[in-house]
């Protein structure tokens, strides 16, 4: 058996070698058609003599129909003539035929396989042409086929150029090219205007708008643009820049003129003109005071980019005269030199009319330097300062600024008002427009001081850290940084009782000269004054009568990455050491001895030495005997009386100094004479309250709330106002009898916006209103009934455990309370107050998002009236 089948394979292998495959070559012709004319047009195939014979066939044609068509497929005199059947289908382009006997083919290579009748588009242009082209077999598929595919055209002629310049009395010489029948006959649109050989010379005879038209024998023709007929004045057309001399930052207007445009009919004008963009900025383009303005172009179109102007105008009335075409305005860049002169790449009127060009130079000067007194300059919000010209310009200057929002400055005088947390720029301009150097104005919320102390060797000392008012600013948290001698300081720790800081987490460290200080806590920092204090005993370098200075380096507050942070101006202090002695007596300052209208509480002030706190006493008499205060402990330098004196009394003052050593003398005595009956001032208002709870946009708010605002001074009462319109036309409550700090609301809807104001009454006077806060209550719940209340506060571990970002904390409450939810970094930054409302006692969960937080370990605490729990979570990214 296996040897019948290698039998077979072998006879099948020599079977194949003795056949002999030829492929039929198919030509489609290239071919010209008039436009709307009609042709036959052969489709021919080469001799074959190939084993297989030829019964039928499949093709399909492709052109471009919107050009030609193809109405017919014809047989007679081709190879498909007599027993064949044939089909054509003129929406598909396919052919199709079937015969009973074998196609015969000659031995000249030009048997015709059928005829092909093809009609030209009546609109097809000189020109226009499609790729003729077929697809298809013999058979099904043998023998194979090559088709040679043809292009069909139409006919065209060309003159060109298409377009001249001519002017009047001149020649120029047409041409003709393409499918060209000679002869050609040449013609003119306007015969007055100019006249044309029938050798194509053109010769213009007056000014005016013409066309050349050739046609040739058999009927094809061409045109030119339209073109003018110019006036001899064109030869003389130029296109001038003038030279001018600029200085450094200056802007300046620079003409484009035109020699005289009068009989050359100009209605359109596009240019294109460069120079170098590092020295010369484009500001503007104008019309005004121009030849175009005059002859009323309109607006001009133009687009610019460094170094480059594009530049395209058309009108219908054509200017007169010569001038300023149109206006340049440049800056002169700051650091620009040299001689400077832009170029035209093109410049042409009406598309065909191009001028000379009488470039000018622009001579770049020095600007004046026009420096400042100030580089720099810090202040606090409400600060004012002066800043001036320290060199060149000319008097008199114009003051600016970049951001009024943080610093204003008097245009004439340069006085600055810092109005703003920021930074700013301000610079002045001189008489002449110069631009002086600009001064960085950077505006902080508060002043931060360190304080100037003696410390008494052998013995500590508290340098106070000292603050303005901080209230408002919310502040949570704060880092501090001060870099001071070693060898003569001796840091000792910190103490923050009775400071701003007090009951915030505070750790510190020092190393290389730089104390560290980290401060964290859960309430926003209130009041002014001391921030903390910084205990330190003299260094093993310091002696009597020498100092250390400590420098200030940094305090941010919150995360000072985040807009709005608060900032501080910083000052630095110094610690001067001494040996323990007796304050010096002090000298008082004022009042002034026998001072008359004085205050019924005034300032008293003072200066000493080596005193740690001061006693002060005021009296009706000069012995002292009749004393109306006497006043200890006093910290610093200035004292202002608490208590009122009576009017038109006279009284008597002392000082004296106080440290661990003892006391000083009293100093000398000093009298004074309070207001007259009639110099009573007027009564003032109170200050309008501030709001302090819920916070203002508040969210998940409960229906029951206390409002809470801060107390102010001298007000007896309260009004509070609440609704749901934030212009208060309706008022859900209006309050005015409130001597509390504090009000009750219940029953408010659930999901509403709220808004609420406050107003202090003192006597008969009243505030301005408050700042308006808004909050919007919670989204009803209904809670599922449990069979008891839970017996205690109970804060659970969040789940998951590590998680991210998301994870839910759960909590219990035996009773309604005021809860909060608070979340904190382990150096007790807090980030995060998910719940901060009353609560309805029950079990509750909240979920806590953390897709904004790093990987680490989290805290966070519930505050459910007086009870305080705290667990810690970790997040895992």
């Amino acid at each position: 058996m296996r040897g019948l089948i290698i039998t077979s394979v072998l006879i099948l292998t020599m079977l194949s070698s003795g056949l002999r495959a030829e492929t039929m070559n198919i030509t489609m012709p290239d071919t010209i058609v008039l436009p709307g004319d009609q042709i036959v047009m052969p489709v021919t195939v080469d001799t074959y003599d190939g084993h297989d014979s030829v019964l039928s066939g499949e093709f399909t044609l492709d052109y471009d129909r919107s050009l030609i068509s193809v109405t017919s497929v014809a047989t007679d005199g081709s190879l498909l003539e007599g027993s064949v059947s044939l089909d054509y289908n003129a929406t598909t382009g396919r052919i199709a035929f079937a015969s009973s006997e074998a196609l015969t083919f000659s031995d000249d290579n030009d048997n015709i396989l059928f005829y092909l009748t093809i009609i030209m588009d009546d609109d097809a242009s000189g020109g226009d042409e499609t790729n003729f082209e077929m697809q298809g077999f013999f058979n099904e598929g043998t023998p194979e086929n090559t088709v040679v595919s043809g292009v069909i055209r139409s006919p065209g002629i060309s003159v060109s150029p298409s377009s001249v310049t001519l002017i009047e009395g001149d020649s120029t010489r047409f041409s003709v090219s393409g499918d060209v029948h000679p002869p050609v006959t040449w013609s003119v649109s306007d015969s007055e205007r100019a006249s044309i050989s029938q050798e194509g010379w053109l010769t213009g005879l007056q000014p005016g708008t013409i066309r050349v038209f050739v046609e040739d024998q058999i009927g094809l023709r061409d045109s030119t643009d339209l073109f003018r007929v110019q006036p001899d004045v064109l030869q003389t057309l130029t296109v001038s820049t003038p030279d001018t001399s600029v200085s450094q930052t200056r802007d300046f207007w620079w003409p484009v003129s035109v020699s005289d445009v009068t009989d050359l009919n100009i209605t359109s004008m596009q240019f294109e003109l460069g120079w170098s963009g590092q020295h010369l900025e484009f500001l503007a383009l104008s019309t005004e005071n121009s030849l175009l303005d005059d002859a009323g172009f309109g607006s001009v179109d133009y687009d610019h980019s460094s170094g480059s102007l594009s530049v395209a105008a058309a009108g219908v009335n054509p200017p007169e005269g010569s001038g300023p075409l149109i206006w340049l305005q440049f800056r002169v860049r700051n650091d620009a030199s040299g001689n400077r002169t832009p170029e035209f790449s093109t410049l042409m009127f009406n598309e065909d009319i191009d001028p000379d060009f009488d470039y000018g130079t622009i001579s770049i000067l020095d600007a004046p330097e026009i420096t400042l007194t100030e580089e720099l300059i810090e202040l606090v919000t409400g600060d004012t300062a002066t800043i001036s010209v320290e060199t060149g310009g000319t008097s008199p200057f114009n003051w600016q600024t970049t951001n009024e929002d943080v610093v204003t400055i008097d245009e004439q005088t340069g006085e600055i008002t810092a109005a703003g947390s920021g930074t700013a720029e301000v610079f002045a301009i001189d008489d002449e427009g110069f631009t002086s150097s600009s001064s960085e104005i950077v505006v902080h919320d508060i002043n931060a001081s360190l304080k100037n102390i003696t410390l008494f060797t052998g013995l500590e000392a508290e340098l106070p850290v000292i603050v303005d008012d901080v209230s408002g600013l919310g502040i949570f948290s704060y880092e501090m940084e001060i870099a001071l001698d070693t060898t003569m300081l001796d840091f000792q720790g910190l103490e923050t009782g009775e400071t701003i800081s007090e009951g915030m987490s505070v750790s510190s460290n020092i190393s290389d000269g730089m104390l560290k200080i980290a401060a964290a806590g859960t309430e926003e920092l209130q009041g002014e004054g001391q921030l903390l204090k910084l205990v330190f005993s003299e260094g093993p370098e310091a002696s009597a009568g020498s100092s250390a200075g400590l420098y200030l380096q940094q305090l941010t507050f919150n995360d000072p990455g985040l807009p709005g942070a608060p900032t501080a101006l910083l000052h630095d202090g110094i610690i001067s050491f001494s040996d323990p002695d007796d304050p010096s007596v002090p000298v008082l300052v004022q009042p002034e001895d026998d001072a008359l209208e004085v205050e019924l509480t005034p300032e008293f002030a003072w200066e000493g030495e080596l005193a740690e706190t001061y006693d002060l006493q005021i009296a009706t008499d000069r012995d002292f005997s009749n004393l109306v205060a006497y006043l200890n402990d006093i910290e610093s330098e200035t004292y202002t009386l608490e208590m009122e004196l009576e009017k038109e009394t006279t009284y008597w003052w002392r000082v004296r100094g106080v440290n661990f050593q003892g006391t000083s003398n009293w100093s000398g005595p000093r009298s004074f004479t309070t207001i007259q009956e009639d110099d009573e001032p007027s009564p003032v208002p109170p200050e309008a309250p501030q709001l302090a709870f819920p916070d203002n946009g508040a969210a998940d708010v409960e229906t029951a709330v206390i409002l809470r605002w801060y107390s102010v001074a001298e007000a007896d009462s309260y009004r509070v106002q609440l609704s749901a319109h934030s212009d208060f036309s309706e008022l859900m409550i209006d309050q005015v009898t409130v001597s509390d700090t504090t009000y009750n609301v219940s029953d408010l809807d659930y999901m509403t916006d709220y808004y609420w104001q406050v107003r202090a009454y003192s006597d008969s006077l009243s505030s301005e209103w408050s700042d308006t806060f808004s909050f919007q209550t919670v989204m009803e719940t209904f809670i599922e009934a449990t069979e008891e209340l839970p017996s205690s506060v109970t804060l659970h571990q969040n789940y998951p455990n590590p998680f991210n970002p998301v994870t839910t904390i759960t909590y219990a409450l035996p009773s309604e309370a005021e809860v909060k939810l608070e979340i904190f970094t382990v150096t007790g930054q807090r980030i995060g107050v998910p719940v901060n409302r009353r609560q309805t006692a029950g079990y509750h969960s909240v979920e806590f998002d953390a897709a904004e937080l790093s990987s680490g370990i989290y805290l966070y605490r519930l505050t459910a009236g007086q009870k305080s729990i705290t667990r810690q979570m970790t997040i895992i990214k």
